[in-house]
């Protein structure tokens, strides 16, 4: 495995979507309260991923929604320990069987290779912590628009490549993934 030194990682050189074998299991997590209708867009999406569907398990950690959410193609745990999005992502991370957590916002529009995007990296680095590029829409099939913040953090960076000991600085969760072994280690997620 080849060794990333203060987050370039430009040393790596992932397969293009498509172009490989995927083998490791991956684990969605949705954090979800009371967002029926955004569900009921973005947990399709994941069935048209180009990730083998074999290797997919989807988690939707509901946080007390009333009535309590319903979503065919994903397994739905009730968050007890806490509340909030903390306490959601811990919830869903125990409730994961797979190699990779690759959380995700219950509103998210995606690509059909997003999930195929991000595995690629932890099929060449068991340590990295993956994120997505979020855009916003107002609309699924609109051209997105990346926030200012965002894109000066990108820019100025290369690409996070020299952030040094702050790569830290983009995640936000709304699309981001570590392996599951990586997490456990570091105490899961702050339920606090």
């Amino acid at each position: 495995m080849t060794r990333i030194r203060h987050n370039d990682y430009g040393v790596l050189r992932p397969p293009e979507p498509g172009t490989w074998r995927p083998s490791l299991k991956v684990s969605v997590v949705i954090p979800a309260y009371d967002c029926q209708e955004a569900l009921d867009r973005t947990v399709p999406a994941l069935a048209r991923q180009t990730y083998p569907a074999e290797l997919v398990e989807v988690i939707v950690a509901d946080d007390g929604s009333e009535p309590p959410l319903r979503v065919p193609g994903a397994r739905v745990v009730r968050v007890t320990g806490g509340w909030g999005r903390g306490a959601a992502r811990q919830a869903g991370q125990l409730a994961a069987t797979g190699d990779v957590i690759h959380w995700l916002d219950s509103d998210m529009i995606l690509a059909d290779d997003h999930l195929e995007a991000h595995m690629r990296w932890h099929h060449l680095i068991d340590y990295a912590v993956v994120i997505g590029d979020t855009r916003f829409v107002d609309a699924p099939g609109e051209e997105g628009v990346q926030s200012a913040y965002t894109r000066k953090i990108l820019e100025s960076t290369r690409r996070l490549k020299d952030a040094g000991a702050n790569p830290y600085l983009l995640h936000t969760g709304a699309s981001s993934s570590v392996r599951a072994d990586l997490l456990r280690a570091a105490g899961g997620v702050d339920a606090s």
